[in-house]
């Protein structure tokens, strides 16, 4: 992770070494990264490069933790706004989703990221630490959401739940960015994130099936 003297340099300064960053690792595989391409754009030299971070490994897992990160905030925030309600919270968070990763550097990072399996790399991505994040989100989550019209039952079929939204809006928002890219229909898009919300609301199964 970042030392404690980049976190103090000015936002503007953080930003111009993540968006250098950001558009290294996305210009080429991971193996061929350019230290001195990243700190040519971001105006610093190569030894407060090392001050900030160990290596380009270093650099890399902060940017993909600073979405992880992104993601649970939007969540949180979208439920404070939602006043509780899990799934109106699900609606405004693939707003809050479009808007960030319509940042084409954002989408671009981690799509490059997923096309290298770097989200699968030990070396690259600390499932640990992903882990932890999910629980703690999911925490969160259980003590500031309404439960009332809920059939949730524990913490862990709250992270199940979680990860359902998460990948179907996921989904949605990479559709999003494609489509956008052609002039294409994007309020199409939002058809298929409806029905498939609808499955996770109400199951697949007819009433009279269930358990």
């Amino acid at each position: 992770m970042p030392s404690k003297r980049f976190f103090n340099l000015p936002e503007e300064k953080q930003e111009a070494i993540r968006k250098a960053a950001i558009e290294e690792f996305c210009r080429v595989p991971f193996e061929s990264v350019s230290i001195n391409m990243i700190i040519k754009d971001a105006g610093i030299s190569r030894g407060s490069f090392y001050t900030y971070f160990e290596d380009k490994r270093d650099l890399m897992k902060y940017l993909m933790d600073d979405i992880i990160k992104k993601e649970n905030e939007l969540m949180q925030l979208s439920l404070k706004r939602a006043g509780g309600d899990f799934f109106k919270a699900c609606d405004l968070l693939l707003e809050h989703y479009i808007k960030y990763f319509v940042d084409q550097e954002v989408f671009k990072f981690a799509k490059a990221m997923m096309d290298q399996g770097a989200f699968s790399t030990p070396m690259l991505f600390d499932d640990k630490e992903y882990e932890r994040s999910r629980d703690e989100l999911a925490r969160w989550v259980w003590d500031n959401m309404d439960r009332n019209f809920l059939s949730l039952e524990n913490l862990s079929e709250l992270k199940g739940l979680l990860l359902l939204v998460q990948m179907t809006i996921t989904v949605t928002v990479v559709r999003y960015c494609f489509i956008k890219e052609t002039d294409g229909d994007t309020e199409a898009i939002r058809r298929p994130y409806e029905e498939m919300m609808e499955i996770i609301k109400n199951g697949a199964l007819k009433k009279e099936n269930r358990h």
